[in-house]
């Protein structure tokens, strides 16, 4: 058996959940001020980080590159060193001594009575 459902009854129904509906729809989740600025902290920490990180890692690099130079012209001192020790080497034996002696000075070893002996 059905049983008769009266037109105004049904229109009423209607028009509550209409009226259900429209104050649903403006019943829109409040954001509240404290969540915004939770996000936006969040968010600025995050680019805050990454841009630390970001300029820590060249600050590496960069320290990293003066390095391998430091290290070149140290190899390179080095050598120079090296050069110049051998050079003073050369410069400082008897016999280049004796040569230059002679030939620019015109010195000579001292005869045996151009030698005097002090007690």
């Amino acid at each position: 058996m059905r049983r008769a459902v009266k037109k105004e009854s049904v229109s009423h129904y209607k028009r509550n959940s209409r009226i259900r509906t429209k104050n649903s729809e403006k019943r829109k989740p409040k954001v509240s001020l404290i969540r915004i600025l939770t996000v936006v902290a969040f968010c600025g920490v995050f680019i805050f980080s990454f841009l630390f990180y970001t300029w820590v890692h060249m600050e590496v690099v960069h320290i990293n590159y003066e390095m391998a130079q430091a290290q070149t012209l140290e190899s390179e001192y080095l050598e120079v060193n090296k050069k110049l020790k051998t050079e003073i080497a050369t410069l400082k034996t008897p016999l280049r001594i004796k040569k230059l002696a002679k030939a620019e000075l015109g010195l000579s070893a001292p005869e045996k009575d151009q030698v005097i002996i002090i007690k």
